[in-house]
């Protein structure tokens, strides 16, 4: 018999004879992770977005790891796999996080991606791990794992699928000038799954034709009215799972390269001054 979470609790033993019953009550304990997500985990390319992974134990044990080898723990780790999606390492599994032997028990995390760990810490044998600021290089298959001294393994998988926008031929462009503006999770989309477009006020596009909206959104010549921040949702039926905002900046043909090149870089500083207001607020 498998056992998981659901068969924790009060067990009872009927026996029946001769037309009598008795009865003998037992607790069973059954140590096991929550349950996986159902659905991917969606979040979005941005210095600001934050990726959580839940992993935890469905009864809450009140150690901490360096004492969970009473409860025959010996071992764990998060692993990490890239979707094709991901640009880079495709299929490589990568470990993010390490639980040593000891003695005691202590995590080792791998820094270069940028986990907060903190979780891992508490004395409530958390396995949850988060990380400010998304890439593209985040998509992939993530799996937490715990290693028993019998040689049970818990397990626990979850999908991570990150929205990005990004325009052609890019984030400033000329009056009349065409622009691709494209909204993707780095693969095409399933039959669930739709993008919806929040163009700039005063934009050439609007209205947009009703819903869904192409992935591909394009301004055949671009205007003034076609400057400024574009939002695209990711839904499913009437749920928005996520969504990325990109500033598009419009100049005149005549201008110089340098021109461009302040334009951009006022993209760019316009982009910290949100990150450090979004900081002083958090403080």
């Amino acid at each position: 018999m498998n056992v998981t979470g659901q068969d924790n609790g009060e067990w009872t033993c009927v026996v029946t004879y001769q037309g009598r019953e008795a009865y003998a009550n037992t607790p069973v304990t059954v140590i096991d992770l929550s349950p996986a997500h159902p659905q991917p985990i969606y979040t979005s390319v941005s210095s600001l977005s934050l990726l959580h992974l839940p992993c935890f134990f469905s009864i809450p044990l009140p150690l901490s790891w360096s004492d969970s080898q009473e409860k025959g723990i010996q071992g764990g780790r998060w692993t990490f796999t890239p979707s094709p999606a991901a640009g880079s390492l495709t299929g490589v599994v990568q470990t993010l996080v390490n639980l040593s032997p000891g003695p005691p028990l202590a995590w080792v995390a791998n820094q270069k991606r940028g986990l907060d760990v903190s979780a891992l810490q508490r004395k409530n044998l958390n396995l949850s791990l988060s990380k400010k600021g998304v890439t593209e290089g985040d998509r992939g298959d993530y799996t937490c794992a715990v290693e028993f001294q019998r040689g049970d393994t818990l397990k626990r998988e979850m999908r991570v699928e990150v929205l990005q926008v990004f325009t052609s031929p890019g984030p400033v462009a000329f009056l009349g000038q065409e622009v691709n503006l494209t909204c993707t999770l780095g693969q095409p989309l399933t039959s669930d799954l739709e993008v919806k477009w929040i163009p700039p006020h005063h934009s050439s596009l609007l209205p947009l034709d009703s819903s869904p909206h192409p992935t591909l959104l394009t301004i055949p010549e671009a205007t003034y009215g076609n400057g400024g921040r574009w939002r695209c949702e990711l839904w499913r039926n009437k749920t928005k799972l996520t969504s990325v905002e990109i500033t598009l900046k419009i100049g005149e043909k005549g201008e110089t390269g340098s021109d461009m090149v302040r334009m951009w870089l006022g993209c760019v500083v316009s982009v910290c001054v949100e990150v450090r207001l979004y900081l002083l607020r958090l403080g």
